[in-house]
């Protein structure tokens, strides 16, 4: 088996990403993303998806470059829709980081 260095893995999974229809910025965190999970021993998580992430990409089901939309949102929980993108590998929407707004909610 030949062993091809993470940085190296990450740098052409992006390009396949981003040939896929991901712009570069996504494209790459997904990279980062399914290397990372092979690297920590997931490799049913790792960069064996991105042949399936293509397929769903062809096929309609999965749509890149798609920010996910708040549905609902309180103290306590938010609900979001992800839009059938990579939801699982880009960006989520940034959590409010104010320990007051736990407080408030009793935790």
């Amino acid at each position: 088996m030949k062993t091809v260095p993470a940085a190296n893995l990450v740098n052409l999974t992006a390009a396949i990403m981003q040939a896929g229809g991901s712009h570069p910025e996504e494209a790459r965190t997904i990279a980062r993303r399914l290397v990372d999970s092979n690297l920590v021993g997931h490799d049913s998580h790792g960069v064996l998806r991105v042949g399936k992430y293509l397929e769903w990409v062809r096929e309609g089901w999965l749509k890149p470059n798609t920010p996910p939309t708040i549905v609902f949102d309180s103290d306590t929980i938010a609900i979001i829709d992800g839009l059938r993108a990579k939801r699982n590998q880009a960006p989520a929407p940034e959590t409010p980081q104010d320990p007051s707004v736990n407080r408030q909610a009793g935790y």
